[in-house]
């Protein structure tokens, strides 16, 4: 049993990199990831938008189980640069299936989606709702997903709000944390827009156990992984709060627009696979605002 995992310096990359290392080291499995830059001798340096590159790591490891983890994941960026996401998200993934085909392997392969696929709704999201293209980032995705059709053996993953030690601050859950953590008074100032909107958040942990899950048992499907509960962004700053003692200022941002005040998603078929969510929603907060208290 082969594994290879894309994008393992991103954040559900290293933690889906650290799980199957430490759930299977009593097995005789090997392990090769790929990364921005050079490990050793299991880790590739790897450039998405290089066919020839892909093809030969495909040739070189020729592995049983692919997840495909690395990516450009900004719905904001992919406006800027539309061409480059259709590269990175969408060719860099038919590229590898193209590769395992061509060594006629039965590789197992998981596709990682995102929730910014569906159309707008205050409902929870079910894997059978409509989807809307409505970025280039969602168009990506869109494209990406279509692959399933092409190849019996991929599964995908539409993964919704996930959250973790490391991730950057330019999302929502870091942002918050950073600024209460990096905070000198008693007061936090937090340049947002929104605070009622509701999001669906995972520990990012609880994210790659659903991948693993997936991989080991999920069909040529779409499937959820979220945690089927709401949270309004305001709840995160009630948290902090309530841990801190600091009180959070509000400065609201007009440039922050929020076209979709709600999304949440059902994870039924996701949990009869046996997925079970472990981290609570206070305790990811929480981690998260500790981390960067100590990494300021």
């Amino acid at each position: 049993m082969t594994w290879l995992v894309t994008g393992i310096d991103g954040l559900s990359g290293q933690h889906f990199w650290q799980l199957i290392k430490q759930e299977t080291k009593t097995t005789k499995e090997q392990f090769f990831g790929t990364s921005r830059q050079k490990h050793n001798e299991n880790i590739f340096q790897l450039d998405l938008t290089n066919e020839k590159e892909i093809k030969n790591i495909i040739k070189t490891t020729r592995p049983t189980k692919l997840v495909l983890c690395a990516g450009l994941s900004s719905l904001r960026d992919s406006f800027t640069h539309p061409e480059l996401y259709i590269k990175v998200n969408y060719l860099s993934t038919k590229y590898f299936i193209d590769a395992i085909k061509e060594n006629n392997l039965n590789t197992k392969v998981l596709m990682l989606s995102s929730a910014m696929v569906y159309c707008p709704s205050e409902k929870k999201l079910k894997e059978t709702n409509k989807t809307c293209n409505l970025s280039p980032y969602a168009e990506t995705k869109l494209l990406q997903e279509q692959l399933i059709k092409t190849y019996p053996n991929a599964i995908v993953a539409r993964s919704f709000n996930f959250t973790g030690p490391t991730q950057k601050d330019t999302f929502i859950v870091p942002k918050i944390a950073k600024a209460f953590a990096g905070a000198k008074e008693n007061s936090v100032t937090l340049p947002l827009g929104d605070t009622s909107s509701v999001r669906d958040f995972l520990h990012v942990k609880d994210a790659c156990a659903a991948y693993k899950t997936l991989i080991e048992k999920g069909s040529n499907e779409i499937y959820n992984v979220c945690s089927g509960n709401g949270r309004k962004i305001q709840e995160i700053i009630d948290i902090l709060e309530q841990h801190t003692g600091k009180k959070a200022i509000l400065k609201k941002m007009d440039s922050f627009k929020n076209e979709r005040p709600v999304i949440i998603g059902d994870n039924t078929k996701l949990k009869k696979l046996g997925w079970k969510q472990s981290i609570d929603f206070k305790d990811t907060v929480i981690e998260a605002y500790e981390w960067w208290k100590g990494n300021q």
